[in-house]
C-alpha cells in the first residue's frame, strides 16, 4: 500500500488586518497496482491528531501490519514523523529532490543542457542520490565556500539518502512522485477552498477539508467521528 502525505494551505479569517494561512493536511491511500481505487482524508489539525486519523484509515483499509506500507512526502518533519510511527518505507517525492540537485547543479556551474539531462534521469528513477552525490559532489575545500542556499541543498539531499534511492525503488516497481497527493490538494482541497474572496474559519476550513475527501475518494471513509476514535491504539 502507499500512503502519500502533504500539506496545502488556505486563507483564514482575518485577524487585526492580516489573513493567517491555514494548513490543511491530507493523505492518500491506494494499493500499490491500484492507484485509482484510493482513499482520501484532509482536516485542519495538529500532526499527533493527524497520525491518529491515518492510523484509522489504514485499519478501515485493512491494512496488516506485515504488509508493506510506502511513505511518499516531501520530507517535512510532521510527515516523515508519521511515516516512522507507522513503520513507512520512506520515499521522498523525487521531484523535491530535483529541486535541491539543480540548485547544486549550479553550484557547480554546469550548462542548461547538462542539468537537463541529470534531472530528467533522476526523475525516470534511473539515479540514488547517495550514488550521484558520491560521482559528481567536489571536495569540501569547494563546497564550504558555496552560499547557504546551496549548502541546504547539500543538506537536504544528504540528510535524506536512504529516502532517496530511486533507482533501487523503481526496480521494484515503487512509485517515487507524490503526484497523487499533490493532485487532491489542488483538485479537491484547493479549488473548493482556495478561491477568490474566500477565508476560512478553523473549524470551517477543517470541516470542508473532510467533507471534500470522503465526496471525491473512489472508496468512501466512515463518518469523521468514527475515524478519529476507530484508530490503531498508540503506546
Amino acid at each position: 500500500m502507499v500512503l502519500q502525505l502533504d500539506g496545502v494551505y488556505v486563507l483564514g479569517q482575518a485577524q487585526d488586518g492580516n489573513c493567517p494561512g491555514l494548513e490543511i493536511k491530507s493523505a492518500v491511500l491506494y494499493p500499490q497496482n491500484s492507484p485509482q481505487n484510493r482513499w482520501m482524508l484532509a482536516d485542519r489539525c495538529s500532526a499527533e491528531d493527524f497520525l491518529g486519523l491515518v492510523a484509522g484509515l489504514l485499519e478501515k483499509a485493512a491494512v496488516q501490519p506485515h504488509d508493506v506500507l510506502i511513505g511518499l512526502g516531501d520530507g517535512a518533519l510532521w510527515i516523515e514523523n508519521i511515516f516512522n510511527h507507522l513503520g513507512a518505507k520512506r520515499i521522498t517525492d523525487v521531484f523535491h529532490a530535483c529541486e535541491y540537485l539543480e540548485t547544486i547543479m549550479l553550484a557547480l556551474d554546469w550548462d542548461e543542457a547538462t542539468r537537463l539531462e541529470h534531472r530528467k534521469r533522476l526523475c525516470n528513477g534511473h539515479v540514488n542520490v547517495r550514488n550521484w552525490l558520491a560521482d559528481f559532489l567536489p571536495s569540501p575545500v569547494i563546497w564550504l565556500d558555496w552560499d547557504d542556499t546551496a549548502q541546504g541543498a547539500l543538506q537536504y539531499l544528504e540528510t535524506r539518502l536512504a529516502s532517496m534511492a530511486y533507482a533501487d525503488f523503481a526496480k521494484r516497481g515503487w512509485p517515487i512522485g507524490s503526484g497523487q497527493v499533490e493532485a487532491m490538494n489542488k483538485a479537491v482541497i484547493g479549488k473548493r477552498l482556495k478561491q477568490s474572496g474566500m477565508h476560512w474559519s478553523e473549524l470551517g476550513a477543517a470541516g470542508m477539508a473532510s467533507l471534500r475527501a470522503q465526496i471525491c475518494a473512489r472508496n468512501s471513509l466512515v463518518d469523521l467521528d468514527s475515524l478519529r476514535f476507530d484508530a490503531f491504539a498508540f503506546s
